[in-house]
């Protein structure tokens, strides 16, 4: 299939989006509010907010394309895209685990190897490592899927999406923000929602759309979600749940994106720099935890150093992903490891 440009910018800005994640995090989640401080907390716990659609995009841009009954996809390639997740699981997050262990004191020995990769079998590596769990088990269900989308009319999908959104969103959001616990039968795990959400949205007729009004809205619901957190963590020193944990927010922070970069992004030309951070998106994913990790436990380079949080999120997050792209770039270029980044 022909590249679709529009799918090029959104891994760019995904790709970002990850990098500015872990970066606002990086504090707010070994440190509570007292010791962090409330403004800083507020700003670093807010700034989350606008980026944590990242992931969801990523799983919609895969289902755009997996489920497209254009593309070829049959079960030889989903065991090739299995073992690849497979090996990357292995070779990264087993490499991760393994360093976490010898930080931790254990000794370099053939145990440490063992160890390291019986972590990494229960899921205990890296945090971002989740994400190749989840592509895995998504890529395992995709032909039936595919065979859902090709005998569903465009009615019929809408009916199933509008379920999955209904049980996997709006009643988890209505749980959090009334208190309450509301059974709910109508829920599949919510990233296949999203998988099956980027295919649908790739088809669509989205022409009686104003151009800038997914911009727009993208803007509205993101400032939301940081206004309210930014303010609850200011007046009560706790996050906003609902802001924090509202699913039905990132759905539509994902959905307006991504309708954006269809309307406006498609027709625009990718130059070979934009052209090659795509390409190295999934490595840039994967590596840029060891310079975060470089720069919080061992330099103690934080966003806390600059006269702003926002500031040093900004700069610390621009270096992680220069230095991030310049790695995958260089891994790209290597037989082998280049066949599964």
């Amino acid at each position: 299939m022909k590249k679709i440009v529009y799918y090029e910018y959104l891994r760019i800005i995904a790709t970002v989006a990850v990098v500015i994640i872990h970066v606002s995090m990086c504090l707010p989640n070994n440190y509570s509010i007292s010791k962090l401080g409330i403004h800083n907390s507020a700003v670093m716990n807010s700034t989350y907010l606008l980026v944590n659609w990242a992931v969801p995009v990523f799983i919609m841009i895969t289902g755009a394309l997996l489920l497209n009954p254009q593309k070829n996809v049959n079960y030889k390639k989903i065991f090739h895209y299995v073992m690849r997740m497979t090996i990357v699981l292995f070779f990264f997050g087993g490499g991760y685990s393994i360093i976490e262990l010898f930080i931790k004191g254990h000794k370099i020995n053939y145990d440490l190897l063992f160890d390291g990769l019986l972590n990494t079998i229960q899921g205990n590596s890296w945090s971002h490592m989740w994400y190749i769990y989840m592509l895995i088990g998504l890529y395992l269900i995709t032909i039936p899927l595919r065979q859902v989308v090709k005998y569903s009319s465009k009615k019929h999908l809408e009916i199933l999406l509008f379920i999955l959104v209904i049980g996997n969103f709006v009643i988890q959001t209505i749980n959090i923000s009334l208190s309450l616990e509301l059974e709910n039968y109508m829920q599949w795990s919510h990233y296949i929602t999203y998988f099956l959400m980027g295919y649908y949205l790739s088809i669509i007729s989205i022409d009686k759309i104003p151009k800038m009004a997914s911009g727009i809205f993208f803007i509205i619901i993101s400032f939301i979600r940081f206004f309210l957190d930014y303010f609850w963590i200011s007046n009560f020193a706790e996050i906003s749940d609902l802001a924090q944990n509202g699913r039905i927010f990132v759905l539509m922070q994902a959905v307006s994106i991504f309708i954006f970069a269809r309307q406006n992004l498609n027709l625009l030309k990718i130059n070979f720099v934009l052209s090659n951070i795509s390409r190295c998106s999934f490595a840039i994913y994967l590596i840029h935890p060891i310079w975060g990790n470089l720069f919080f436990k061992m330099l103690n380079f934080t966003p806390l150093l600059f006269p702003s949080p926002l500031i040093g999120i900004i700069i610390i997050s621009l270096i992680i992903f220069c230095l991030s792209w310049i790695l995958s770039y260089l891994m790209i270029k290597i037989p082998y490891i280049n066949k599964i980044v």
